[in-house]
Formats: C-alpha cells, structure tokens, sequence
C-alpha cells in the first residue's frame, strides 16, 4: 500500500529536522568552520538529500539561528520580569544551572549556540545591558560590561564543552552562588 500524503509530510519533516539537529551538534562545537561533508555524515544522509532541504552550509546556520528551539531556550533563560538588573541576572543564572544539571544533550548543544551567539539579539548583549543598569544603581561591580559577561560566559561555555565532548559521567557545574559573585559589587570594609 503506497504511503499517505501525510505519511510522506513526516518523513520529509523527520529526516529535515534530522539533518538540523546534526548540523546544531556541528556547529555548536566547530561554530561555522563545519562543512557539507561533515554534516552529511553525522545525518547519515546523502548531499543530494542535504541540497534538498538546504542551499548550503549558510542556509542551515541561518535555520539554526531561526530555529524555534533557538527562541524558545531564550526565553526561558532571559528574565527581564522583575525590573531589577541583578535579579534578572540571578533569575537567568538558575535557569542556565538547570539546563546544566540536566543529560540532555540536545538541549545542552542548543544552549551553547545560546551563549556563543553574538549577534545583536545574543544572550552576551542582553546580560551587558543589564550589567550596564546594575552599574548605575550600584548594584554590579564597576568595570567593563563585556569583560565581566566574558568571565561568565566563557565559565558556561567551559562547562558545557567538557559536558558535550568528555566521557565523564559526572561534570561539576560551579555553584550558583559563585557565578552571582561575579556580578555582585563589592563594598570596601
């Protein structure tokens, strides 16, 4: 019995999807230094397969930096609900932590394109914007936006690459605490 219109939807949409999730495990470790080639093997798919779906290697960035999972992740780690710029940066920290205690890989590769993103829309721009803000309410240590976003990202980062690339069963995720310090401005005493 030959298949359904509905039945050939889904298949064109799982082995897309499939093709975009090898492509967001590419690109999340190798950022846009990944090829065709690469991406087809880790889909086990073949280039005629690939070039249906996508033009090129840019097409398939340009989903994944489109991709709804992409928004979605987002907003559940933006906090802009308390009018407070160290509460929103607290808010954003546990959520981040709780995407880190988790085993799922596929979100954790989709939460380092989050904070490696550095388009105007990235996760980097907003929490320099509330650094900004907490520096004028004295709330957030003095100093240069970017530097202090960069000391916590890169410790993410650190952290969700030795998660996605060793073979240790356990990874130790900073304490939440220790990741607000870096935020926190000190008073003298």
């Amino acid at each position: 019995m030959p298949r359904t219109n509905e039945q050939n939807k889904e298949i064109k949409d799982s082995r897309k999807a499939e093709i975009l999730q090898a492509s967001v495990e590419l690109f999340s470790i190798h950022r846009a230094k990944i090829s065709i080639n690469q991406i087809c093997d880790r889909a086990k798919c073949s280039h005629g397969l690939f070039y249906h779906y996508y033009r090129d290697v840019n097409d398939v960035i340009s989903n994944i930096q489109k991709s709804d999972n992409l928004f979605t992740l987002k907003n559940k780690i933006i906090c802009d609900d308390t009018g407070d710029s160290l509460m929103n940066i607290k808010q954003s920290i546990l959520s981040l932590c709780e995407y880190l205690k988790r085993e799922n890989k596929n979100e954790l590769f989709w939460l380092l394109i989050l904070v490696e993103n550095d388009d105007r829309n990235s996760y980097k721009n907003w929490l320099m914007d509330n650094i900004k803000i907490g520096q004028l309410t004295n709330e957030i240590t003095p100093g240069n936006p970017a530097d202090i976003s960069n000391i916590f990202l890169y410790t993410i980062i650190g952290v969700l690459h030795k998660k996605l690339l060793q073979k240790q069963d356990k990874i130790q995720i900073p304490p939440v605490d220790n990741l607000i310090q870096i935020f926190i401005k000190k008073t003298a005493k």
